[in-house]
């Protein structure tokens, strides 16, 4: 059932997240579509038409007039006679083309030109920068200190002799000077870019706290909660189906048929197992709501984990099974049976847990054998199932070993604690027939004397 279900997983999970945006991993045809038509880049809807660019370019102007405006990647003075220019230090066309912003719907020149992002610095350092990042230009920076270093020199020794500088090698002189005094400390521009970073994507992760976000969350938590809910009924039905047939082979077998033809035989047989099964529709109800639970809480930790790392296809159906076998062995540890002890409970959940770990290790053991018997032409149209009848008969031997020797292991003691309870309820009884025995004999000898 879960190799079958298994075909309604996506690489990804089923809920756009920044990171898979980013990745290029969508769970929705709307979210790509969204991006793909987001329209191209316009650098004035990002400079001009801006007006806070504008009057934070206007602020600089004025302040760089008045002799008190820095370089904010150098810590060097803007004076009059410096080239000036208003850097977003996260590009504007990177933030145009972010993923992750289209996913959560944000205005692109609005988060360009927040106040963190608009840094004052020269323009050969802006047009230096281009598209790259600040850790991007830092490294790129790095990568080029030898040819840099060289030409330095040249350009220096020049200057050295007296002889005025034409003006292009004026302008490569200070443009290297420049990159070198950020070269030698970067910590300026990456703090910089820090504090922009910081306050981009905490804007963009306002999306995780929107209504879209949230109802395609409960959505798909539910669909896939019914999924799960009819995989666990559906298991429940066919593990006493399974059971009741063999009791009635066994029984035909040990027993011999009742009825004068096979035929009947079989259809009396088959009426019993179908009661039987009715009888339990308490317990598949029940197995039908822990899967939806499991299922439900799959889902999210899904979404959770798709907020940081893209998940494969069958890591989705890993998390459900492992998220069942967790349900059912809190359900075994909380809501125990009459009679059954807390360390009973804990007990038997160390079993249901060990058997999930098989599982989500069978899911595993699927990818490959799937490939190797893909490989082979004869089998490929039937690689699919026997991939599961391999897999499911592999996995039922290996639980069933696994689950014995947990028993055995009989980590909380509760084995010892019922053989001892046997042994002193044999002791008893063995005390007990004693006492008996003693009584009858001195009855005996009291008749006797009398």
């Amino acid at each position: 059932m879960g190799k079958i279900l298994s075909a309604y997983d996506k690489t990804g999970g089923s809920v756009d997240t920044i990171h898979n945006a980013r990745a290029g991993v969508y769970a929705t045809d709307e979210a790509q579509l969204a991006y793909q038509d987001r329209g191209a880049y316009n650098t004035y809807d990002y400079h001009q038409k801006d007006p806070r660019y504008a009057e934070t370019n206007r602020k600089a102007t004025e302040a760089r007039l008045r002799d008190n405006l820095s370089d904010a990647y150098t810590g060097d003075p803007l004076g009059l006679k410096e080239s000036q220019s208003l850097d977003h230090t996260i590009a504007a066309e990177w933030i145009h083309k972010d993923p992750g912003r289209v996913l959560a719907d944000k205005d692109g020149p609005k988060l360009a030109n927040e106040a963190s992002n608009l840094n004052p610095t020269t323009k050969t350092t802006n047009s230096a920068m281009l598209q790259k990042s600040a850790t991007e230009y830092v490294a790129w920076l790095k990568e080029n200190k030898p040819a840099r270093d060289a030409r330095l020199a040249e350009l220096r020794a020049l200057e050295a002799t007296g002889e005025p500088l034409r003006k292009d090698r004026a302008q490569e002189l200070a443009k290297l000077t420049e990159q070198e005094k950020i070269s030698n400390n970067p910590e300026p521009l990456l703090a910089a870019d820090r504090t922009a970073r910081a306050d981009y994507e905490k804007e963009i992760n306002t999306y995780y706290r929107s209504p879209k976000f949230r109802s395609d969350c409960l959505k798909t938590s539910a669909n896939a909660g019914g999924r799960a809910a009819f995989q666990a009924a559906v298991g429940a039905v066919l593990v006493e189906a399974f059971a009741g047939i063999w009791d009635e082979i066994r029984d035909w077998y040990e027993n011999g048929a009742q009825e004068a033809t096979v035929g009947t035989e079989i259809k009396r047989r088959i009426k019993r197992v179908g009661v039987r099964v009715a009888k339990q529709w308490k317990e598949v109800l029940a197995a039908g709501a822990g899967g939806f639970i499991s299922g439900f809480l799959a889902n999210l930790l899904t979404v959770l984990i798709n907020a940081f790392v893209t998940t494969a296809k069958r890591t989705a159906r890993m998390i459900r099974e492992g998220a069942s076998s967790l349900v059912t062995a809190c359900k075994t540890v909380l809501v125990r049976p009459e009679g059954m002890t807390l360390t009973e409970g804990l007990h038997e959940a160390s079993k249901v847990v060990v058997g999930g770990a098989i599982i989500v290790g069978g899911v595993v053991l699927e990818e490959a054998i799937s490939l190797q018997l893909k490989a082979i032409p004869v089998i490929l149209p039937f690689a699919d199932m026997a991939t599961a009848a391999i897999v499911g008969a592999t996995t039922a031997l290996i639980s069933t070993i696994a689950v014995y020797m947990v028993d055995k292991a009989d980590m909380f003691g509760v084995n010892r604690a019922r053989l001892m309870e046997h042994m002193n309820a044999e002791l008893d009884l063995a005390l007990q027939q004693q006492a008996s025995r003693r009584s009858h004999l001195i009855e005996q000898l009291q008749e006797q004397v009398v």
